[in-house]
């Protein structure tokens, strides 16, 4: 399998409000309001730790593609930079993810 995933791939697909997907490679072209939220993974890939709790869940290929968005998405967008600096500072909640993840099956 690619490392590349399609938005469709992702466990929360199917239950996420985030107009700004890293996994869509088409988000150059999408807008966000100041209240909107932000991707659920991207503000879980800048705690500490974060690369092994993905590990542990076989997410592997989506902390890469998540991580490797980030820099593009801080840069066009503050109120995402906002929300990852924030992040950084708070205690992981993948645990809540586990259900949708199982649902969904490893990546």
């Amino acid at each position: 399998m690619s490392i590349y995933l399609q938005m469709q791939e992702c466990p929360r697909w199917s239950k996420c409000s985030a107009p700004l997907c890293p996994l869509d490679i088409q988000s150059h072209r999408s807008t966000m309001t100041r209240h909107d939220p932000t991707c659920s993974y991207m503000l879980e890939a800048v705690k500490r730790g974060a690369e092994a709790r993905f590990k542990e869940r076989g997410l592997e290929s989506l902390f890469v593609q998540v991580v490797d968005a980030i820099p593009a998405f801080c840069y066009r967008y503050g109120r995402i930079r906002r929300s990852l600096e924030r992040a950084m500072l708070s205690g992981s909640k993948m645990t809540a993810f586990k259900a949708e993840e199982r649902e969904h099956g490893s990546l």
